[in-house]
């Protein structure tokens, strides 16, 4: 990850650049959370508006979600090798050499939160802004979608340990790269499983 690549190493040192990393994360987590909620109250009004055009009541709407979250749930499992449609681009990092780590950060998670614009490995974006637009999600979804991201990079930044010396040029600590790679295979598993569950309710509550 380019943001963690870049403000670990800045937050982490002796130099003045450490008070700028430390508060680079909370303007990330500002702008983050701004155009998450932008995105999921933009999104909430469009599927109200069109939810009602159409006519279309709890259990059609719930439907509709069953079929979303079924797809998500196949895209999750690499089953089929099928990717969730998304742009293929990340932040620039050159954003943060032009504007420092404060006002980089800032726009980083004003690209980054506006869920679309950036690359995602898994369908849970799309999950998210599905059911907000069906009503099934409140507006302000956005926020929760905004922590589960700002929190991991949070301590992805701050919570390691810092450097040993000038010698260590390290980006990342091994056992942070070591422990994300093995929990990603089981928080997709949980995630599916979560899927499939509300898949089911879904269902139930569609054909009841």
């Amino acid at each position: 990850m380019s943001f963690v690549g870049y403000l670990r190493p800045v937050a982490q040192s002796e130099s003045d650049d450490r008070p700028a990393g430390r508060w680079s994360i909370a303007t990330l987590a500002v702008g983050f959370l701004s155009s998450a909620l932008l995105m999921t109250a933009v999104v909430f009004l469009l599927g109200h508006v069109l939810t009602t055009v159409l006519g279309l009541g709890q259990p059609a709407r719930a439907g509709v979600a069953a079929v979303l979250l079924t797809a998500c749930f196949v895209v999750n499992g690499d089953l089929f090798r099928f990717k969730p449609p998304m742009l293929q681009r990340q932040t620039p990092q050159r954003v943060f050499y032009l504007f420092g780590p404060v006002r980089g950060a800032l726009i980083w998670g004003l690209d980054t939160g506006l869920m679309v614009t950036t690359f995602r490995i898994s369908a849970a974006t799309w999950a998210t802004l599905g059911l907000v637009a069906l009503g099934l999600l409140p507006w302000w979804a956005g926020a929760a979608y905004a922590f589960g991201f700002v929190v991991p990079v949070a301590i992805a930044v701050l919570g390691v340990p810092p450097r040993e010396g000038p010698e260590d040029t390290s980006i990342e600590p091994g056992w942070l790269l070591e422990a994300i790679t093995r929990f990603v295979k089981p928080v997709y598993r949980v995630a599916s499983i979560l899927l499939a569950l509300n898949v089911v309710t879904l269902v139930l509550i569609a054909v009841g």
